[in-house]
């Protein structure tokens, strides 16, 4: 009787480590999520906006010549690329991405 106890016992307890560490790899994952969230956050603020606002102004300025000028197309379309990473980098903050929001 006394063994059949401590069978339980002990498998109780590997129930436990095991739950145990699948809570400490949860939580784990949810803190990684919300540092990567933080730093696209950062990202974000001090050089995706502040760079999407800077090449606006020249993607306004050369939007019109695209029609006189072929070689002007290629160049808005990479200015636009740049302007709209602040979606990206705010979509990765949302989801708490662990890789690089690319531009490109």
């Amino acid at each position: 009787n006394e063994n059949k106890t401590s069978n339980r016992r002990d498998t109780g307890s590997e129930d436990r480590s095991e739950t145990d560490h699948h809570l400490v790899e949860s939580v784990r994952g949810k803190m990684e999520k919300i540092m990567y969230s933080i730093i696209w956050a950062l990202l974000l603020i001090f050089l995706a906006l502040p760079l999407a606002w800077f090449i606006a102004w020249w993607w306004v300025l050369f939007i019109p010549f695209e029609s006189l000028f072929p070689f002007v197309k290629q160049g808005t379309e990479f200015l636009e690329k740049i302007m709209c990473w602040p979606r990206e980098v705010g979509r990765a903050m949302l989801k708490g991405e662990t890789s690089f929001p690319s531009p490109m």
